[in-house]
């Protein structure tokens, strides 16, 4: 088989809206990549699942996408692979483990905000069901991902308290307070130090060392969301297959919570007692609106950067861009999300600033992480959404500048040109 040719072949009963023979087309590369051995091509199973949508087989176009992820992962592509994440989240909104996904990318990452933001939404989902056991386990990875998230971890241990198990919160408040004196973060000791005595009063907690004395004891590690300094992007690709890996075993763990013991073999925190079960079973001990305890943690988290300095930098940027300089304005609107990463303009002007500049490819990049983002209300993304149609339209992809054209014009159809926008689509 030429597989270029067969692809040519696919895309022109593409373009027919052949739907249904272009799909066979690509499904035989696929089966041509296989019999020679290779790995598959995670974009030919992106494009199956979009044509499994077109021909109404959402469950089946979620399987190859996931394929895709898989593969994706397996290339060191996390982006892509989130991209992919979305497009599950979009046409299967009650994939929660996809939100699960997502935050072991983007803690993976380094990405704070927004692991914290899908494991939590992923907590709070499988919560909502009834799964208070999971929702924790969730938060118990969340916190062996990102260590330093002191919010995080006193939230876990507080849920931890609240399903009786005491001696394995003692363990996550005693791991902050190690990582707080080698920090010497003394904000992070006043809060934990007075919480491990009220658990344990006899508790011998090594003050923090005076200037120039040294600390005892090796440092705590930096999780396993750390990225080696230094790394070039050849070595992050090169071990993108043992980290997919990785993932495929945390979904496949997670999904495995039938075995009351598996729980605590899952626990993250080195020094928790296999034995200790805290006597009771969390899930029956009709925990008060766990999900709402979650929202409202959330909701907290999201609102602690200050964002009138975000504001700031962002109408600098846009004096900048309105004064034709689109790469200075790009450095302060990169500044403005260094001070609040949720901030949405910023999002939407660096979209602007790289079309300025013909880098649609980078402008879809620039965005997508505000689409993972909680917002009040969906206007609020009408502007990236516009955007992102303008992306893809000078990207060739007149299906996906559609999709993005139509959210635009479902909210607001008075939006800029959306309706000429749209009609020289159709």
């Amino acid at each position: 088989m030429d597989i270029e040719h067969t692809k040519e072949q696919a895309r022109r009963l593409e373009d027919q809206q052949q739907w249904f023979e272009a799909l066979t087309s690509y499904l035989s590369i696929l089966d041509e990549l296989e019999r020679r051995g290779e790995d598959p091509d995670p974009a030919l199973l992106s494009r199956v699942g979009e044509l499994r949508i077109r021909t109404g087989e959402t469950d089946r176009a979620v399987e190859a996408w996931e394929q895709a992820i898989e593969a994706y992962l397996l290339q060191g592509l996390s982006d892509s692979a989130l991209t992919v994440c979305r497009k599950i989240i979009r046409y299967s909104p009650g994939h929660e483990e996809m939100f699960l996904r997502m935050g072991q990318i983007r803690a993976r990452q380094g990405l704070l905000i927004y692991a914290r933001k899908h494991f939590l939404t992923y907590a709070e989902m499988v919560g909502q069901r009834g799964d208070v056991e999971e929702a924790i386990r969730a938060m118990e990875e969340l916190v062996s991902w990102v260590p330093s998230d002191l919010e995080t971890r006193l939230f876990l241990t507080e849920r931890l308290i609240a399903s009786g198990r005491r001696d394995k919160a003692l363990v996550y408040l005693r791991e902050g307070y190690w990582r707080a004196l080698w920090e010497k973060n003394h904000d992070a000791l006043e809060t934990l130090r007075p919480r491990i005595h009220e658990l344990d009063p006899g508790a011998d907690l090594q003050p923090l060392p005076a200037d120039g004395e040294a600390m005892q004891g090796p440092p705590p590690s930096r999780g396993r969301g750390a990225s080696e300094p230094g790394k070039s992007e050849s070595e992050r690709k090169t071990e993108g297959g043992v980290w997919a890996r990785i993932l495929q075993e945390e979904m496949r763990r997670g999904r495995s919570t039938k075995e009351p013991a598996e729980a605590t073999d899952r626990a993250p925190v080195e020094g928790a007692d296999p034995e200790d079960s805290g006597g009771e079973d969390p899930a029956a001990t009709g925990t008060p609106d766990f999900a709402q305890l979650l929202s409202q943690f959330k909701e907290v988290s999201a609102g602690q950067e200050d964002e009138r300095e975000a504001r700031a930098q962002h109408e600098l940027g846009r004096e900048a861009l309105e004064g034709g300089s689109p790469a200075r304005a790009i450095a302060y609107f990169d500044r403005a999300l260094g001070i609040r990463s949720d901030f949405l303009p910023a999002f939407e002007m660096l979209g602007r600033c790289h079309l300025e500049r013909g880098e649609p490819q980078l402008a879809i990049h620039r965005m997508e992480p505000a689409l993972e983002l909680p917002v009040p209300v969906e206007d609020d993304l009408l502007g990236i959404y516009y955007q992102m149609g303008r992306a893809w339209e000078s990207l060739e992809n007149p299906d996906e500048a559609r999709i993005w054209y139509e959210r635009v014009f479902t909210i607001d159809i008075n939006y800029e040109d959306i309706v000429e926008r749209l009609r020289a689509l159709s």
